[in-house]
């Protein structure tokens, strides 16, 4: 289930989802890098210190994605994506698109059987 996030009300879901989330860039080889970050709205630009893989990341491709898990089991995660920019150690996510996500209820054929992990 998914529910659309209006750019202009993302510092709203921020503040409620908590200062740290996962910014996740893609690597040469089109595998995901995935970085723990502390993230502050700054005039509607998201801002996170990173390390090397990460800027680099960025540098050679501009889009980055920006996950806040749930926080609770059956709770929305705030997932946005990005246009990015580095700046030394930081790097600059002028979002997109915003999206609170959380999957859809069971199907009834997999109902009781145990969660992959």
């Amino acid at each position: 289930m998914s529910i659309a996030v209006d750019i202009e009300h993302l510092g709203d879901e921020i503040e409620r989802f908590g200062p740290t989330g996962f910014v996740l860039t893609t690597s040469d080889d089109g595998r995901p890098h995935i970085s723990h970050v502390a993230v502050t709205l700054e005039q509607g630009v998201l801002c996170c210190a990173v390390g090397g893989r990460s800027a680099g990341n960025a540098r050679a491709r501009a889009q980055a994605t920006v996950l806040w898990p749930p926080r609770a089991t059956d709770g929305f995660s705030l997932i946005v994506d990005a246009d990015a920019t580095v700046e030394g150690s930081e790097l600059r996510l002028a979002p997109t698109w915003a999206v609170l996500h959380r999957p859809a209820p069971p199907r009834e054929d997999v109902v009781g059987q145990k969660p992959v992990h």
